[in-house]
């Protein structure tokens, strides 16, 4: 919709350029969006359950795993067109593991998939690049356990994603992915962890994740020069509920910082 001297139009686009949309175009795009945000909802859920399965695009074992999920509601067919004119490194530097530096990469069913070669595969990360530019990251490493204190330091876990996530809005620029995207972010494994703040902060909350999967309701991206921690910020607060926190307290302003 575009608004001008209290005037709102709307418009869609073809190759043949933009053109304004009448009534009948505009209820059947509004019908169109909400079954395609249902259909990428019940994706992600799928995805999800593949991947805690075991049946992942990398090999991977069991073990606490951070998921994060970026998918575009409309399908250009021209985002994978222009994806085939990079360089293999070009993309899979552009499609930022959460945690690790990639390893390998190749071309796969789903699209194109990069990930470490890890020893331990409870800790493999990989990211997994769809056809129409979505995205499905998980990271083995990022979700760690101090056992000590009985849970984990959220606070890297928002700085890692918060990182990857910006190079996505950049990658999605660049190969012409057009809003909105639907953003979701799991935790699975942490049944009985608390959310910790950081090593020099032993104000601890007694509360516990009650459930093995912890899985955040999804945001929308509307517009991809929005800043990724801005966009992340209530899948951030949902973990923290889940420890007994009101939200993520390493947001000032509704900026994230770095604990001192």
């Amino acid at each position: 919709m575009v608004t001008y001297k209290n005037l709102s139009r709307f418009y869609s686009r073809t190759s043949g350029g933009k053109y304004q949309l009448d009534v009948h175009e505009i209820r059947t795009g509004f019908v169109a969006a909400e079954t395609a945000i249902e259909r990428l909802r019940r994706f992600r859920v799928e995805r999800v359950a593949r991947v805690l399965a075991l049946e992942a695009p990398a090999p991977i074992a069991a073990g606490p795993k951070l998921i994060l999920h970026a998918l575009p509601v409309n399908v250009l067919d021209e985002v994978w067109a222009r994806v085939l004119t990079m360089e293999q490194d070009k993309i899979a530097f552009a499609i930022a593991l959460i945690a690790a530096t990639p390893t390998t990469w190749r071309f796969n069913l789903d699209g194109f998939v990069v990930h470490t070669l890890s020893y331990d595969l409870s800790r493999q990360c990989y990211t997994q690049l769809f056809r129409d530019g979505g995205i499905e990251a998980m990271s083995g490493g990022v979700v760690a356990k101090n056992d000590r204190r009985g849970g984990f330091y959220a606070w890297g876990m928002e700085q890692q994603v918060i990182g990857a996530f910006s190079t996505y809005q950049k990658f999605w620029h660049e190969v012409g992915v057009a809003p909105p995207l639907l953003i979701g972010l799991t935790l699975s494994g942490v049944k009985g962890w608390k959310v910790l703040r950081t090593a020099y902060d032993f104000n601890d909350l007694e509360a516990v994740f009650d459930r093995d999967v912890v899985s955040s309701p999804e945001v929308m991206l509307s517009d991809l020069t929005t800043l990724a921690d801005v966009v992340l910020h209530p899948l951030f607060d949902f973990v923290w509920n889940g420890g007994g926190w009101p939200g993520s307290p390493n947001y000032k302003n509704g900026r994230w910082l770095k604990p001192s």
